[in-house]
């Protein structure tokens, strides 16, 4: 009976401990849910603002590429005056040159 008294004492420290286990595993399933949650939160944020960084640097090369395409063809048409004035000064130096 003693014998018999024993093993239902370590039953129930068993169960206890079994009980005491089970409950610090929920604790921990839970705490680490939440924290899981944490970081898909961030990774969420993170895209997003990846998402929208890739947004604006498209809109600043389109930018770009449009002020380039303006300057280039600014450089064409200072080109063209360029070479029109110095067709001036040649024509003005003849002219002087032809009066002498």
């Amino acid at each position: 009976s003693s014998d018999l008294s024993a093993k239902n004492l370590e039953i129930d420290a068993c169960r206890g401990a079994n009980e005491a286990l089970e409950r610090q595993l929920r604790e921990l399933e839970e705490k680490q849910s939440a924290e899981i949650q944490g970081l898909q939160e961030a990774i969420q944020k993170l895209e997003n603002e990846l998402r929208n960084t890739k947004g604006e640097m498209a809109r600043y090369l389109k930018e770009y590429q449009d002020l380039l395409n303006v300057k280039m063809a600014l450089d064409i048409e200072i080109a063209a005056y360029r070479k029109l004035l110095e067709g001036e000064e040649t024509r003005l130096s003849f002219t002087s040159r032809s009066e002498e």
